[in-house]
């Protein structure tokens, strides 16, 4: 019930996030600067994930690296230890699609300190 209640506010997260995202692309190019870099990975792969601590960090993080990348698909994974995960699905500029792992444990933190779970 516990992983159901914050899976339910993840996907809210994610739609408010994309929707924020296409309306305010100017706010979203103001905080470019300060998400160009990470003190994770680059993002390819569950051991390189990038760490994020919320769902919105992860559109700002494409959007100031991979400027005219769309999202075209977002799924939460676990790997075997059971941690979280986004992986985006991003169409590049070039018109080439590239996976993007975010680590997403720090946005579950939140909701279950958020919700008392």
């Amino acid at each position: 019930m516990k992983k159901f209640i914050i899976l339910a506010m993840l996907i809210l997260s994610i739609n408010i996030s994309a929707k924020s995202n296409s309306k305010t692309s100017n706010s979203i190019k103001e905080n470019q600067k300060n998400f160009t870099k990470t003190e994770s990975g680059n993002g390819s792969s569950f051991e390189t994930a990038i760490k994020v601590k919320t769902v919105d960090e992860e559109y700002k993080y494409l959007s100031a690296n991979y400027p005219g990348s769309t999202v075209l698909g977002q799924a939460l994974v676990y790997d075997d230890n059971g941690k979280p995960y986004d992986i985006l699905t991003v169409q590049m500029p070039d018109r080439k699609t590239a996976k993007f792992y975010f680590d997403v444990t720090e946005v579950f933190k939140m909701y279950e300190e958020m919700f008392g779970l």
